[in-house]
């Protein structure tokens, strides 16, 4: 379309307006607002740059100015051009609300509009105890610029409901920002997503834009927004839920959880308002991490907070987060799920065998890279925590996990904390020895030791099932070797597997 002169060519080039008005569209995908209209003709877009139509049927006009020039700031003076057109738009009934946009702040008339909104809507309170001496200039230079005498009593009334419908939003430009909301909302690059919404509306600019359209476009230009109806993503939650208490349960010392010190540790570091937005639970290999998050899972489900599992030896990341999520059967990334199903309850997502990924070959490196974006993603979500286990070995080895919690913990952004999965205590594994009527007392020191690895100890347990005495072993290989031995000739015998079809 050829552009026209003055206005509507400027909004080509505006690129603060731009950029707001493609946020504020975002929010339709968000189920904030139901449609937008850019540029509304005649006196219904006279001092605005669009109209938003919210979910409750409330309409606010917006106007953007990116700046007060050197000033740094607005004041009624200053917006001597915007207020009578504010008066305007809420007087005609075009608009429910006025939202002021800029870089710049708006501090003494922003202040007044916010406590009108708190003098149970008396005039006569609101000029005596929320207009101090120091604001009173500003009341009266707002009062003139709307055609008001605020020394008539009569008209403060007037100036009362004008103030309580305005509202003031300080937004710096930040694309990056804004990125980042259209890639949580649509699939495909964040960039692309970002210019297919603000060419879409500039080409509908005088048009009235309402969601499903919008929702259409993205979908014909090969960016269709993610589907975050709880109802589609409870049940797809709750699988993930089952499969993993599923995967850790079967593999549980005696077949029962025992109670780890860790997962009060993790519980203490997530309930702290001020702690650590994500945790990574490590130890040695066989320490128990699975067992210890399978516990805080069922803890944090009891007192309801939102939790999705997650195992990366099970979903591999290998290729893309859109195909790690429909692996999953999630309809979106797993971090936006999750923080749609808690709609601003805390929530927990927990992330598994970090360290499997580093053994899926050629793959490795991508997957990391998606396995970043997850928590990147869920860092953007204030509610959210992560819970991240991996062994020891490759969280202090793997030299881009270990640059990342480098620049984490540099960047001050977020706080990042470690967790150790350590031994079982004596005491434990003589309960659990004991009730397999194993002899503790008759062990030596070294079988001890042996057993106070939790995966050991599993093993044990599991030998101690197919015979009454099982022999002394002094070393997790001997331990395993004889395990999985015993694993073979059960198969062998049991099922008349032979030896050729599983060497």
């Amino acid at each position: 379309m050829a552009l026209e002169l003055g206005g509507r060519a400027d909004k080509f080039g505006n690129q603060y307006e731009r950029l707001w008005i493609i946020r504020q569209a975002l929010r339709m995908l968000e189920g904030e607002a139901v449609s937008i209209h850019w540029e509304p003709l005649g006196d219904e877009g006279e001092g605005i740059e669009f109209r938003l139509r919210l979910l409750d049927g409330t309409t606010e006009g917006h106007q953007c100015k990116s700046e007060n020039g050197t000033a740094g700031r607005w004041t009624a003076a200053s917006l001597k051009k915007v207020l009578p057109k504010a008066k305007l738009q809420l007087t005609t009934g075009h608009v429910d609300r006025f939202v002021f946009v800029s870089r710049d702040a708006v501090p003494v008339v922003r202040e007044l509009a916010r406590r009108s909104r708190h003098c149970n809507d008396d005039p006569a309170k609101f000029l005596k105890h929320s207009v101090p001496s120091t604001h009173r200039e500003e009341f009266d230079r707002v009062c003139e610029l709307w055609g008001l005498d605020s020394s008539d009593e009569g008209q403060h009334a007037k100036a009362l409901r004008l103030l309580q419908r305005l509202r003031f939003r300080v937004w710096d430009e930040e694309r990056e920002s804004v990125e980042r909301a259209a890639s949580r909302l649509a699939k495909g690059g964040a960039r692309a997503i970002v210019a297919c919404i603000g060419d879409f509306l500039f080409e509908n600019i005088g048009n009235k834009v309402h969601v499903d359209q919008l929702r259409q476009h993205l979908r014909d230009a090969g960016h269709p927004p993610w589907d975050l109806r709880a109802g589609e993503i409870a049940p797809a939650i709750e699988r993930l839920q089952t499969e993993f208490e599923d995967s850790v349960g079967g593999v549980l010392i005696g077949e029962s959880l025992i109670p780890r010190l860790e997962t009060t540790q993790l519980r203490t570091l997530l309930a702290d308002s001020d702690g650590p937005r994500t945790v990574f639970l490590h130890g040695a290999s066989g320490s128990g991490k699975s067992g210890v998050l399978l516990e805080l899972m069922r803890e944090l489900r009891e007192e309801g907070t939102v939790v999705l599992p997650v195992r990366l030896d099970i979903h591999r990341p290998d290729s893309t987060l859109e195909a790690f999520s429909d692996d999953m059967q999630l309809p979106a990334p797993p971090s936006d799920c999750l923080a749609a199903l808690a709609a601003g309850r805390p929530a927990v997502l927990i992330l598994d065998q970090l360290d499997a990924i580093r053994w899926t070959g050629g793959h490795a490196a991508k997957a990391w890279v998606i396995c970043k974006e997850i928590i990147e993603r869920a860092l953007d979500f204030p509610a959210l925590r992560i819970v991240v286990a991996c062994r020891t070995f490759d969280l202090d080895d793997d030299q881009q996990i270990r640059a990342w919690e480098r620049k984490t913990r540099e960047s001050a952004l977020h706080r990042l904390e470690r967790v150790e999965a350590k031994k079982l205590g004596d005491d434990i594994v003589k309960g659990v020895v004991e009730s397999h009527e194993g002899v503790y007392e008759s062990m030596s020191v070294r079988e001890r030791k042996l057993l106070t690895n939790p995966q050991c100890l599993y093993v044990w347990c599991a030998i101690r099932q197919w015979e009454e005495e099982p022999q002394a072993y002094h070393t997790q290989t001997d331990l395993l070797s004889e395990f999985l031995g015993r694993v073979r000739r059960r198969v062998t015998d049991e099922m008349g597997v032979q030896t050729t079809d599983y060497d």
